[in-house]
């Protein structure tokens, strides 16, 4: 899925593609986190007894109101609306009676009455239920604003993680055991030379390498403390010190304009796990 994020962002700006928002950080774009309270705009349809009861205009919504043996609550934290009857026991076939239908104008509007019944049918975002009782759940579908939740991301086995941030290549990293990582997806051999080149960003999916923690020091073979954001699968970020000794999700290295070559990644729990990473200065290319 191709995202056609707007040129020349500022901090704040806000995008929306496939029910997914996203939002720019002064950096990059990351997927906002949903507001929790927005109701799914295609409900499906309303049937009372066979009757199917449809707005007539695309503002037109449906109103409940409690009647008889009913109480209604909705939780717009969870998007959900609950209808539950009242003084009716397990097994009992009573009637709940419930109340009216009601477009935007509040000018349809009609009573159930004692015999009658009212069905739910899910539409767009929405899932229905009942039990014997005489109970309706109506739910919003959770994950309209979940990045996993897209078809084509599903398809493409992609996560928030792998597309936080453009990278000048995403490394997939694997290891063998204890004694080296690889870096199959682009370099052949254990603890391969890694290039970069200054000024840009690079990747490194770390999917595959669990019990074996990450990091990235300096020429000194001191751990960096800055210029590093790891994305977790479920999209937790972590910056700079805290973004190092990860072994899931997705580690990004900011490689300075200026920077003194080279780098170094190694395990944190294995030394031998250890390669360079070599830096080509872009103004020299």
């Amino acid at each position: 899925m191709a995202l056609n994020f707007p040129a020349n962002p500022i901090n704040g700006d806000i995008y929306t593609e496939a029910n997914t928002t996203w939002q720019f950080d002064g950096v990059a774009w990351n997927v906002a986190p949903g507001t929790g309270n927005n109701f799914p705009n295609t409900f499906g349809t309303v049937v009372v007894n066979g009757v199917e009861l449809t707005a007539d205009a695309s503002g037109d919504s449906l109103r409940i109101d409690s009647g008889t043996n009913v109480t209604i609550t909705s939780n717009p934290d969870t998007n959900s609306l609950t209808i539950n009857s009242t003084g009716i026991s397990a097994g009992d076939n009573a009637v709940v009676e419930t109340s009216f239908f009601v477009a935007a104008d509040d000018s349809t509007q009609r009573l159930f009455t004692s015999g009658e019944t009212i069905k739910f049918i899910g539409g767009a975002g929405i899932n229905t239920s009942t039990d014997f009782e005489g109970n309706v759940t109506i739910d919003a579908v959770a994950t309209s604003n979940d990045f996993s939740g897209l078809t084509d991301a599903s398809t493409a086995n992609l996560s928030v993680d792998k597309v936080y941030e453009p990278a000048i290549a995403l490394l997939r990293v694997d290891n063998n055991g204890t004694s080296s990582y690889t870096f199959p997806s682009h370099y052949p051999g254990s603890n391969p030379n890694i290039y970069a080149i200054s000024g840009t960003t690079l990747a490194f999916d770390l999917t595959d390498i669990a019990g074996h923690p990450f990091e990235i020091q300096d020429n000194t073979l001191t751990a960096l403390t800055s210029g590093l954001v790891h994305v977790a699968p479920d999209g937790t970020v972590s910056t700079d010190s805290n973004a190092q000794g990860k072994d899931s999700g997705t580690l990004y290295f900011r490689v300075p304009r200026d920077a003194a070559s080279p780098f170094v990644y190694q395990s944190q729990n294995s030394p031998s796990m250890f390669g360079s990473i070599i830096i080509k200065d872009i103004v020299n290319l």
